[in-house]
């Protein structure tokens, strides 16, 4: 279901920004990567070591070291990594909270890796007014996704992972990703970077996802 998924890494989102993060030479696991768009440019341009895990068959992901599972039903082993990719995974999982769990386990006592987590914001603004006209239609990508299994608003992404034994270390706010509808570079640039102000300013009204840096307690 992943493979209608595409590349964001070239305008504010969160593909954008956790190759902003992630520094050079990184050990990285990324759990539920898709087509490994963000880590084939981790590889390629930071040189990192990349890891991925996900149910799409190998041929349709750019990672080199990359292995097919059930995310429902992974278990993780002891975790050695500098960070851990989570980008747009939680909300497909049947327990998203026995997962963040199971990885607070595995990395026992050590602290140095840090998580990266993105979601979709289900109070945004454009949810909000649908809702009011008494409208909530899945759809096969976006918020509304039809593979979505749980939502989330930033009070309870915040609960979630603090919950689970982790600490916010950093929040973004990610506005709509209007390069994948509008074709013009210049429109859809002038939309996201006009839409970024309002989304910075009322960032639990207008964000389209969070992305959140998280390290372990």
């Amino acid at each position: 279901m992943l493979i209608k998924y595409k590349n964001k890494i070239n305008f504010k989102s969160t593909h954008k920004i956790a190759y902003q993060i992630i520094e050079k030479q990184s050990k990285v696991l990324s759990v539920g990567c898709g087509h490994g768009f963000v880590e084939y440019y981790l590889e390629k341009k930071k040189r990192c070591n990349i890891k991925g895990i996900d149910v799409l068959n190998k041929k349709l992901v750019k990672i080199n070291n990359y292995q097919k599972k059930n995310l429902n039903l992974i278990r993780f082993n002891k975790l050695n990594y500098d960070y851990l990719l989570l980008l747009d995974v939680l909300e497909h999982l049947d327990n998203p909270y026995n997962f963040l769990r199971k990885i607070r386990r595995s990395l026992k006592d050590q602290k140095k890796t840090t998580l990266i987590i993105s979601v979709p914001n289900i109070a945004n603004i454009w949810i909000r007014l649908n809702l009011l006209f008494g409208n909530f239609n899945y759809s096969e990508r976006g918020i509304l996704d039809k593979t979505h299994k749980i939502f989330f608003t930033l009070d309870s992404l915040k609960r979630m992972i603090q919950e689970q034994g982790f600490i916010i270390k950093k929040i973004y706010y990610i506005p709509i990703p209007f390069p994948l509808f509008i074709r013009n570079e210049y429109l859809s640039s002038f939309f996201i970077n006009f839409y970024n102000i309002f989304t910075q300013l009322f960032s639990k009204i207008f964000s389209y996802q969070y992305l959140v840096v998280v390290k372990k307690i």
